[in-house]
């Protein structure tokens, strides 16, 4: 094993135990059950006069999103407690934030080893990935309720090229944060206010997501998208 195959091999295996080891205590202890959409709504209800409590939420993303926990609490939190407008400015700061730090992080600790093992596999899927027939698919794996961060973690290991990732990735969370927002300030707000018109719209925007990702991804103009210059 050479220098450069061993560092790779270190870099992985102690990103892999820091993600596996704060995974396993989110996972096995009383954080768990504090981590859902009450909670979180009645916390930042609580502290929402404060300045920092935006911030507060943004960095909850990129914590979550690195650790594999589950971001819908933090959608739910942005779209009821800050309300449509502003809750779907920071949701979708939020999840661009953490995809991209992800995606960073992931690519430092893990591409080498994944290059060093897999070679000319793991290029060729690379180049199939931002081949422009292909980018369509990317931006709709973003609409699709896929674990957030298996998706960081995958492309990143794939090599993409980072603008070709922001940009199908922001394609594809800018609307889907929209309508995830508005379904969960009008699903709650129709749970506490018993209205039917909040109902509606809650389905509605479920709606709008299934019809967004048969759809949207076919009307992009993908020669609009950056060209790749295949560096890893």
């Amino acid at each position: 094993m050479n220098k450069r195959t061993l560092r790779a091999t270190f870099k992985i295996a102690i990103f892999t135990f820091i993600v596996i080891l704060f995974w396993s205590i989110y996972r096995f202890s009383w954080i768990n059950e504090y981590v859902t959409k009450e909670n979180f709504i009645k916390l930042f209800k609580e502290i929402r006069e404060s300045w920092w409590t935006p911030c507060l939420l943004l960095f909850s993303y990129v914590i979550f999103g690195l650790l594999g926990i589950p971001i819908s609490p933090l959608i739910a939190t942005g779209g009821v407690v800050y309300g449509i407008a502003l809750g779907i400015v920071l949701n979708t700061l939020g999840t661009i934030i953490s995809a991209i730090t992800g995606y960073l992080i992931a690519k430092y600790f893990g591409y080498e080893f994944i290059q060093s093992v897999w070679g000319d596999k793991i290029s060729n899927i690379r180049k199939i990935l931002e081949q422009k027939n292909n980018l369509r698919y990317l931006i709709q794996i973003r609409l699709l309720p896929i674990p957030f961060t298996l998706v960081n973690y995958s492309l990143a290991l794939s090599g993409i090229n980072f603008k070709i990732y922001a940009v199908a990735s922001s394609l594809g969370l800018v609307p889907s944060m929209v309508l995830y927002t508005l379904f969960f300030a009008k699903s709650y707000s129709w749970i506490t206010t018993g209205k039917r018109e909040d109902l509606t719209i809650a389905i509605a925007a479920i709606f709008a997501i299934v019809v967004m990702v048969l759809i949207i991804p076919k009307i992009i103009d993908v020669k609009k998208y950056p060209k790749s210059n295949n560096n890893p």
